[in-house]
């Protein structure tokens, strides 16, 4: 009997963290596509009006992600995970370029009298190294130390 006991909490412990891990990738796939799009504004534009409430929206949403926690002992995904959920699947799978100019499609109207800064694919190429940067700051508990690089990087 004690045997049976121990395999089941055992199951249970591990149905628990699947779960747990599952919610953590649901709520970063909810907020991929805000920063992305307020990525796509800040590196594509020359916006000095938008430009700090956009960075700060992302460093918000970004800050958010590095809250949830993928079991009890607050552990957090790996960087290659984050990588994978916040840039490879909605931007790699979409054939870069055609990613970001359907985002930009979306904005043009606010922004139609805005200076381009970087082309599509200049955009998805720093969307590349910022999204290394973020992934690794994620799984580090770093974001907080990371956000000042990433705004002079990007700005």
């Amino acid at each position: 009997m004690l045997f049976r006991e121990l395999m089941m909490n055992v199951c249970d412990s591990i149905n628990e963290m699947a779960f747990e891990r599952k919610l953590v990738i649901n709520r970063i796939r909810g907020l991929e596509n805000q920063i992305n799009e307020h990525l796509i504004k800040i590196l594509m534009f020359d916006d000095e009006i938008n430009f700090n409430k956009h960075f700060n929206d992302i460093e918000n949403w970004l800050y958010q992600i590095q809250d949830f926690d993928v079991n009890k002992k607050g552990n957090k995904l790996k960087e290659k995970d984050y990588f994978k959920l916040l840039f490879v699947e909605p931007i790699s799978d979409n054939t870069n370029v055609n990613y970001v100019n359907k985002k930009l499609k979306r904005s043009l109207k606010k922004y139609s009298t805005l200076k381009h800064i970087r082309t599509s694919s200049e955009v998805v190429y720093d969307m590349y190294q910022i999204h290394k940067i973020i992934a690794n700051a994620l799984s580090n508990d770093e974001i907080e130390d990371k956000m000042n690089n990433l705004k002079n990087i990007i700005h």
